[in-house]
């Protein structure tokens, strides 16, 4: 996979140079492979931090804040290191809950998305993922007392999105 610089990420997303800087200087989204340590050094992106970089876009467009879009991305960042680009293209949604409840008192018990079960779940600080190719709203089964926001996010859509951009 190839490597991307900040130039690259400007370059891809049409993000003015400033605004990205802004975003990595207060840790909204940063490099995942190498951080910038003085002048003459670049910040290095792979390209899963692109997809996230995607995710976190689309967050603030569709009104959050970019302190809560900074918890998928780093959450979505996280995810990188336990499979493959390619095993992650296998989900088409991406179903991200936060809870006040601590992530040691959750139980796989609490979310039903489908019938046929299948699922991934990750747990990141209050929030967890759960990335699936079918969703039954009828029986999407939450406990409204544990869970404050649930986000359903076509993850699909963000990966044929970035790998175009990319070319």
């Amino acid at each position: 996979m190839k490597d991307f610089s900040t130039f690259d990420i400007i370059r891809i997303f049409d993000i003015p140079r400033e605004r990205l800087q802004d975003w990595i200087n207060r840790g909204y989204i940063f490099p995942s492979l190498k951080t910038a340590e003085g002048k003459g050094t670049k910040n290095i992106f792979s390209h899963w931090d692109l997809y996230g970089i995607e995710l976190f876009q689309r967050l603030i467009i569709s009104g959050h804040m970019r302190e809560i879009a900074s918890i998928y991305y780093k959450s979505w960042v996280a995810m990188q290191s336990k499979s493959t680009i390619e095993s992650f293209k296998k989900w088409k949604y991406l179903i991200c809950l936060t809870s006040p409840i601590k992530p040691s008192e959750y139980s796989a018990q609490n979310i039903k998305i489908s019938n046929s079960g299948k699922c991934k779940v990750d747990k990141f600080s209050n929030l967890r993922v759960v990335m699936t190719n079918n969703i039954n709203l009828e029986e999407f089964i939450v406990d409204c007392h544990n869970w404050e926001s649930i986000n359903i996010i076509n993850i699909e859509e963000i990966f044929n999105t970035v790998d175009k951009k990319v070319g």
